[in-house]
């Protein structure tokens, strides 16, 4: 330009645009030379990892955010704004440079001048975000979004390529990105409990939130020389879904069916959406697989053998053939009456599992067992009355017939619970009329042989207004007992009979059993004429 100056320039512009101010042009001009290359700038924003989780944000996520082709005389800075509203896909969150955050207060290298390759990188934490959301966690399910800026322009817009809105996170679709800072946990309810039992494979278990694929759960075999194996299940389909779910009975991806009497501890690895990751050891533990239903092995006692009477106390011990417990009630009948009605001794709860269980059977009256081959106790049958006889795994006992041994087995013990009586009374006189003086034989017929103690034993005749005694027996043992009645002045029975047979002491059978009842069984009115 040859001849030119400035102020020929300057005339040159107001001669042929009489309106435009030199001061606007000139800062149009230098727009034009400064700021609009800058239209060439470009932003990416990349996920340090789970990028398969597509527009999430996570706990463990950072985010590096790359300027490209930015002006090296210039310096840049990032925006963040947090909204509860979802913008949607292909949308990113609405600008606005007053209530967009500056990130640089809150950052190492906040503020960034292009390098020699023209670019800028930031890495935005988590740490940095709840910085500049007031110290807050951002809450799950809200949105973020961010833009770099240059500094130097207090009202940046993209037109004047002073301002770049990230887009593209992920994916094409998502242009803001959404938080989910909690890692999904997981409960189980069956198995009920750690160091239980458990007789299906079956798991109960819920949820805080869906998962995806690449979630799984495990029992962990730690029963050596049973089994020490992992068994493996991929969740999948509604097994995903956040709630309860129960899987009866679990297919194992890996590792075959679980191992009778193995011991297991479960694991879950959970992946949720946002690429949140939980590794849940141990949420059961010690927890024993038990199929088999418990029986009742056999049936002891200490007492030595001998006969029991009424009253005596015999301890009976049952042996099961696993640890059993029961919150009902058992009932063991014993075999002690022909026909009628057995005795029997209901145990009540017994909360701890045990592998044997004691009680007492104390003999109770009626009792016998000489009905028996051999004369000796035995259970006749034991059967739950409600609730049910349980081992560690839940497993009922629906067979309470004895595996082994009987108490006749190994042990006599003969039961005679029943107290002797009177069964008749006879004479050996014959029919006929007897005076003052003479003498009538008298024999007292017991159910069983007994035997006098601590008295007399004393037969009373019925003889009108007064009876007559016979003298009084002070020794007795056997079945039978005799005494003489001889007539006296002012006797009379038109048929004679015995009123009272009584005893001053007392009367025992053999077993020890003491006879009470002395009620007469056949008197001698039976026999005609006496």
């Amino acid at each position: 330009m040859d001849g030119w100056s400035f102020n020929t320039w300057n005339q040159s512009l107001k001669k042929d645009y009489p309106s435009l101010k030199i001061s606007s042009f000139i800062k149009y001009f230098l727009h034009f030379l400064f700021i609009a290359p800058i239209c060439a700038q470009s932003v990416t924003a990349t996920k340090n990892a789970n990028t398969g989780s597509q527009g999430w944000f996570n706990a463990d996520n950072t985010l590096a955010i790359v300027l490209s082709s930015g002006d090296q005389t210039k310096t840049y800075k990032v925006k963040a704004f947090f909204s509860t509203n979802d913008p949607g896909d292909n949308t990113s969150l609405t600008w606005n440079n007053n209530t967009w955050i500056d990130l640089n207060s809150y950052m190492v290298g906040g503020i960034c001048q292009p390098n020699s390759s023209s670019q800028c990188t930031w890495t935005i934490t988590n740490a940095i975000l709840q910085s500049a959301n007031s110290n807050q966690k951002p809450a799950d399910n809200t949105f973020v979004d961010f833009a770099v800026v240059r500094t130097d322009d207090d009202s940046p817009t993209s037109g004047e390529g002073t301002l770049i809105i990230v887009d593209n996170f992920d994916v094409s679709t998502k242009d803001a990105l959404k938080f989910d800072l909690t890692d999904p946990t997981v409960s189980v309810s069956y198995p009920g409990g750690s160091s239980a039992g458990f007789n299906l494979q079956k798991i109960t278990y819920s949820l805080s939130e869906a998962v995806i694929a690449g979630s799984w759960l495990r029992f962990d075999g730690d029963a050596p020389g049973v089994d020490t194996g992992n068994h493996d299940y991929n969740l999948a389909g509604s097994h995903l879904n956040a709630g309860s779910t129960t899987i009866n009975t679990i297919s194992f991806t890996s590792g075959g069916d679980l191992q009778e009497g193995g011991e297991y501890d479960i694991d879950f690895y959970l992946i949720d959406i946002a690429g949140n990751t939980n590794s849940v050891a141990n949420v059961r533990y010690n927890n024993l697989f038990d199929e088999t239903r418990g029986r009742i092995a056999s049936v002891a006692t200490t007492k030595a053998d001998g006969t029991y009477k009424i009253g005596d106390v015999i301890d009976v011990t049952l042996t099961f053939s696993e640890k059993l417990n029961t919150t009902g009630t058992m009932r063991v009948t014993f075999d002690t009456n022909d026909g009628g009605t057995d005795q029997h001794v209901d145990i009540t709860s017994f909360g701890t599992r045990v592998l044997t269980k004691t009680f007492n059977y104390t003999v109770s009256e009626g009792a016998y067992t000489s009905h028996l081959s051999p004369d000796a106790l035995k259970i006749a049958s034991i059967a739950m009355q409600s609730g049910a006889l349980v081992d560690i795994g839940y497993n009922s006992v629906n067979d309470f017939a004895l595996t082994g041994d009987n108490l006749q087995a190994n042990h006599a013990l003969k039961i005679d619970a029943v107290r002797p009586t009177i069964t008749k009374i006879e004479s050996d006189k014959a029919n006929g009329t007897y005076g003052i003086g003479e003498q009538i034989n008298v024999t007292v017929t017991f159910s069983e042989s007994v035997t006098l103690s601590g008295g007399d034993i004393v037969i009373t005749m019925e003889t009108g207004d007064n009876d007559t005694a016979i003298p009084a027996i002070s020794s007795h043992s056997g079945s039978t007992v005799s005494g003489v009645y001889t007539v006296v002045a002012g006797d009379a029975s038109s048929d004679l009979t015995v009123k009272t047979v009584a005893t001053t002491g007392s009367l025992k059978d053999a077993a020890g059993n003491a006879m009470t009842s002395f009620d007469i069984g056949t008197n001698l009115a039976a026999q005609s004429g006496k």
